[in-house]
């Protein structure tokens, strides 16, 4: 190789390497304007989330969950629950198919074990009246379904048999019990233990 060719070599292996590394710089700098807008992205968002405090992002999330199960179970008890497993008897009673499942489920030792928690979860929401209490409780109840206090319950339901519901006074129908309507008829003893604590809801006769 002559000294021409080792001259035009290093030359063209020296532009190369400068090809290279503007590029790299290139590369570098674009990278360094993004993460720079980035990071301003990123403070900006933290600024906006730490102008509210902890406690409100805890009430904010609280109202939201809250917000669903509202919707979910609704303050107005399910029609089919108030037909099958309650009669009207100013106030409210369960009918007979419904204290045999309370009995078979052990409702009263379940709301026995669980009364302190179930009460205070009606006080919060501050009912004004025994009917509002009476939505509260199933209300609360649908609430807390998944809680570990119903496990007990859940199987007993697990293999408990269809039930014979009467549609009218000549027809029964075979039912599968549901922890919703489980929850309904534990609803208005529940009930009746909170208007045992706050009498003055009741209205007088």
């Amino acid at each position: 190789m002559d000294t021409i060719q080792i001259i035009c070599l290093v030359i063209g292996t020296g532009v190369g390497v400068c090809g290279i590394m503007i590029t790299a710089i290139s590369i570098i700098v674009r990278k360094s304007e993004k993460k720079g807008r980035d990071e301003q992205r990123l403070t900006y968002l933290e600024k906006k989330m730490n102008e509210l405090p902890c406690d409100e992002h805890d009430k904010r999330i609280a109202a939201h969950n809250n917000s669903i199960i509202e919707i979910r179970t609704s303050l107005k008890t399910p029609e089919p629950l108030v037909i099958y497993f309650s009669k009207k008897n100013s106030p409210t009673q369960l009918t007979d198919v419904a204290i045999k499942i309370y009995q078979d489920i052990k409702g009263e030792e379940f709301l026995n074990q669980h009364i302190d928690l179930l009460i205070q979860e009606i006080e919060e929401k501050k009912p004004k009246t025994a009917l509002d209490v009476e939505s509260y409780s199933f209300n609360v109840l649908t609430k807390l379904v998944y809680d570990d206090m119903f496990i007990d319950i859940k199987n007993i339901l697990y293999n408990y048999p269809p039930v014979d519901i009467p549609i009218s006074e000549t027809e029964n129908r075979k039912r599968i019990i549901s922890i919703y309507e489980v929850c309904y008829i534990l609803s208005l003893p529940l009930r009746d233990r909170y208007l045992e604590k706050y009498p003055e809801l009741i209205p007088p006769e």
